[in-house]
């Protein structure tokens, strides 16, 4: 998955290459704004070149923005600036996020705007209902993987049942299906407008007194992004087979 920190590092690595290649300052922030996908880091940048266009220094603009840049980050870069070696002083701040010394944590400070309302609207109770339904439901039936899948006109929500994938007999509009894979990408911590890059994650619930953990997977498709999340029971392991899933009865915990 492409962490906060992941994303800084990549950042000053390629602001640092175009710097030591003679690029002006407002130039390179420019260009790696151009490149950024929509989203936390795209509006970070934004900020420090429409700063530094109204005449402040590049110290200045990154204090400005204390949840993505740290005192010693914005020290660095400062140093580097009035010493004249920023190319040098950014891939040793590159290699302090790589390194975990640095630590970015935009939170809710650093979401945009439509960021904030995807996540209020996927949070209401239909689409927590209908998210934690799909995950009951392959529960049931002992699927061992989920698929979700984005068609051109629809979603496709296929269950993996004893090798066999198995198509969900109520498909979901496209409407539908985007908040549902933007439910499980909050569920497994990952970035939800991240949407070009594959991410990896993590849930961790309870359905009728048995703890699953599910082992998220996103990566990009032709028509958007496709899911699949794998079930592991890891208690299954020691159940006798006379135990009856066709009695289960719970409720997942969200």
């Amino acid at each position: 998955m492409a962490t906060l920190n992941g994303q800084m590092e990549v950042f000053w690595k390629k602001f640092g290459a175009l710097i030591d290649s003679g690029v002006a300052l407002l130039k390179a922030l420019n260009v790696l704004a151009a490149e950024a996908p929509e989203g936390r880091m795209k509006e970070m940048i934004n900020k420090v070149r429409k700063e530094i266009a109204s005449g402040k220094t590049f110290g200045d603009a990154l204090k400005n923005q204390p949840e993505y840049f740290p005192v010693m980050v914005v020290a660095m870069a400062e140093n580097g600036e009035t010493r004249g070696y920023l190319e040098q002083a950014a891939l040793k701040i590159a290699n302090g996020y790589k390194d975990g010394i640095f630590k970015a944590d935009a939170g809710a400070q650093g979401e945009t705007v439509k960021e904030k309302a995807e996540k209020v609207e996927v949070e209401q109770p239909g689409i927590v209902r209908i998210t934690g339904s799909m995950i009951e439901d392959a529960f049931k039936k002992r699927a061992s993987d989920i698929h979700l899948e984005r068609m051109e006109k629809r979603g496709r929500i296929r269950y993996r049942i004893d090798g066999v994938l198995k198509e969900s007999a109520n498909p979901p509009s496209l409407e539908l299906y985007d908040k549902i894979v933007s439910r499980i990408k909050i569920m497994a911590g990952m970035d939800v407008a991240e949407k070009r890059l594959p991410q990896d994650g993590r849930i961790m619930i309870e359905i009728a007194g048995k703890k699953l953990d599910l082992r998220v997977s996103t990566s990009p498709c032709i028509f958007g992004e496709s899911v699949v999340v794998r079930i592991l029971d890891k208690a299954s392991a020691f159940v006798g087979l006379e135990e009856p899933w066709a009695l289960y009865s719970g409720r997942i915990l969200t």
